[in-house]
């Protein structure tokens, strides 16, 4: 699993720098930077299941609200006061061993964008112990 996570992080990091030619190389760095922190920090905890639009909007409990130095604000359905960048998540059952493993995928836009112009999409696979 630990090798399957570290190619997945790293196809993942190829493709976000391929196509950051649309966004400022800061902001894409820093948006990466956050997708990372975020998917470090699901991979250690508990996880409940996410429905399955949590990347496509805004839901509680699967989304944060960052500012331009990625500073969390909060969550909720609205974005908050300051915000530069929208994190959402998502933890879904692997089809091949729904019991055993989940996937857990972090999204970074910018806000105030439906379709992001450079989304850091980031994903690894994790042991389901306690959801």
């Amino acid at each position: 699993v630990a090798s399957l996570t570290t190619l997945l992080l790293s196809v993942a990091q190829k493709a976000t720098t391929e196509r950051s030619h649309d966004a400022k190389p800061a902001e894409a760095q820093l948006a990466s930077v956050l997708a990372e922190q975020k998917l470090r920090e699901l991979s250690t905890e508990p996880l409940s299941l996410s429905p399955a639009a949590s990347l496509q909007e805004n839901m509680n409990g699967f989304v944060e609200y960052l500012d331009k130095k990625g500073v969390v604000l909060g969550g909720g359905l609205t974005p908050k006061p300051k915000t530069a960048f929208i994190r959402r998540w998502s933890v879904t059952p692997v089809p091949e061993n729904p019991d055993a493993q989940v996937v857990i995928r972090v999204l970074i836009l910018p806000k105030g964008t439906r379709e992001p112009f450079q989304p850091v999409h980031l994903m690894m696979v994790k042991g389901r112990v306690a959801l």
